[in-house]
């Protein structure tokens, strides 16, 4: 990339020879090309030595392994972000599901309600995968402008360390961050019905 400090021009290799383009926006697609690396010698199913062939609950040919995300294929396949969170939510599930066979539920057929006949306040299911991303700076300035901020978006309890000391608006914007994904993956909820707990998690 070339320009200083906005992005004019950009130089592409193409079989080793070099084109320099115009340009003003750059956009970077990441994680379509997928590299396997020591997985090709897992004995798992390969899709084109490329992708790891999955079935419909995200498992693969390998008992017990599950996949999800643009490293996996299967039929009818769309390469979305959107596509991959509702993978993994599938995958993460069923292999839940696999490892501990009792008491836990993938989603629409809890295993204890199948396996017991009966629902069961242990069954788990993992219901969605969200993720969120807060500019830590513009995060903090908002903070500083509406002082009222931080009360309506956390708890008494979340806005303080562990050990009672005020949290800095880097660990308020991360919990922003995780709030924000926490509401993707479970739906739309009031900002404090969603309590995070605890300094490293």
């Amino acid at each position: 990339m070339l320009g200083d400090p906005d992005v004019t021009e950009i130089d592409i290799n193409v079989a080793g020879e070099i084109h320099r383009l115009s340009c003003d926006k750059l956009v970077a697609a990441l994680g379509f090309t997928a590299n396997l690396g020591p997985l090709l010698e897992w004995g798992i199913a390969i899709a084109g030595r490329r992708h790891i062939a999955v079935d419909t609950q995200g498992a693969t040919s390998v008992p017990g392994v599950y996949a999800a995300g643009d490293i996996v294929d299967y039929d009818g396949k769309v390469r979305l972000i959107a596509t991959g969170f509702g993978e993994v939510a599938t995958a993460v599930n069923n292999a839940a599901a696999y490892s501990q066979p009792v008491g836990v539920g993938v989603p629409g057929t809890p295993v204890g309600l199948r396996a017991a006949g009966r629902h069961s306040v242990a069954d788990r299911v993992i219901v969605g995968v969200g993720i969120d991303v807060v500019p830590v700076a513009r995060f903090a300035g908002a903070l500083a402008r509406t002082p009222t901020l931080a009360d309506r978006l956390f708890t008494p309890k979340e806005r303080v360390t562990d050990s009672g000391g005020a949290r800095s608006a880097e660990s308020l914007a991360a919990r922003f961050a995780r709030e924000g994904g926490a509401r993707q993956g479970v739906g739309r909820t009031r900002w404090h019905a969603l309590d995070g707990r605890g300094d490293r998690g």
